[in-house]
């Protein structure tokens, strides 16, 4: 059973879609349970801005996603709050969404709904308070223990399969506030668009950063990064080399050179992405791990060579 005081601390947003044939409709079910015998898959925002690419099966109706955030702040040694996320994912099908809170004192977050053809867009924002009876929509931030829950049920398809091309993105930051410990990571891919019809097929991003220590020191030897690929063919990871900064005893830089293959399945409507994963812990073992994405665009007529 939940304790009280976690109650006010977690968001619950739930999206349940479901097909609609012309002979029939279906209707989906939402279910959320506490998490009981183990943790959902979770996705971390490391900036904002960048979609990041999860397999549809890890939003199945018997599991489910959290959502956090650890994108540092505009003030140093803070965490930002995200208070709008997108989801956008292919369907063929009718969608249904249905965003709850976890607790009937705090507002749900809105959700607005928009397609073009099978490709569907969902717009998540925090609401205001509804004084006397709620208050203000609890943010993303693992600052204060703030998350997102979410998964996707449809009806006959218990794997997703029906569900493709899903990515989320932290599109509105919020308010700084002091997290507790845990290093702040800041994770950079530059260029993190890529041409989907370049000339070369693989191409070189520069993957930069920062590790801050907050409240122990930073186990250098922790250091490491993950590269996941969308379609599952180039998924690398490796050791990180984290280099002090002279006159900042806490602050670390980090930098590498990835190359991406550029291929871009013919019909993907919103191009190949990559998750690029840094993982940082302190001497206390407190982990930090943030993701950023890089991206490669379709190709098309206007930018293909030649075209």
């Amino acid at each position: 059973m939940l304790k009280r005081s976690l109650a006010y601390a977690f968001l619950v947003v739930l999206v349940a879609l479901s097909a609609r044939s012309a002979s029939a409709a279906t209707t989906a079910t939402i279910k959320y349970i506490i998490p009981q015998g183990g943790d959902p898959a979770k996705l971390t925002f490391g900036a904002a801005n960048e979609p990041l690419f999860v397999d549809p099966a890890v939003l199945a109706c018997d599991s489910g996603l959290e959502l956090h955030s650890r994108i540092v702040g505009t003030v140093p040694g803070t965490l930002a709050d995200v208070v709008q996320v997108q989801m956008q994912f292919t369907f063929d099908g009718d969608v249904d969404v249905n965003p709850i809170s976890g607790n009937f004192r705090i507002a749900p977050w809105n959700a607005a709904v928009s397609h073009n053809g099978n490709f569907w867009t969902i717009v998540f924002t925090t609401s205001p308070a509804n004084p006397p009876l709620m208050t203000g929509s609890v943010s993303i931030t693992d600052a204060t223990r703030g998350f997102a829950f979410i998964n996707v049920c449809i009806p006959g398809d218990p794997s997703n399969s029906s569900l493709a091309n899903v990515t989320f993105t932290a599109t509105q930051l919020g308010q700084n506030r002091v997290p507790p410990r845990f290093p702040l990571v800041t994770v950079l891919a530059n260029p993190d668009t890529l041409d989907g019809c370049p000339n070369a097929p693989r191409v070189p991003v520069f993957v930069s950063g920062t590790v801050m220590m907050n409240g122990a020191p930073i186990d250098t030897s922790s250091a490491s990064f993950a590269i996941a690929d969308e379609y599952g063919v180039h998924n690398h990871s490796g050791a990180l080399t984290l280099t002090p900064v002279p006159g900042h005893p806490n602050l670390y830089t980090f930098s590498f050179l990835a190359t991406f293959d550029t291929f871009v399945n013919e019909g993907d409507p919103d191009g190949r992405h990559y998750r690029i994963t840094i993982n940082v812990s302190d001497v206390l073992e407190d982990t930090t791990s943030v993701s950023t994405a890089v991206v490669v665009e379709p190709c098309s007529d206007s930018n293909s060579p030649g075209g």
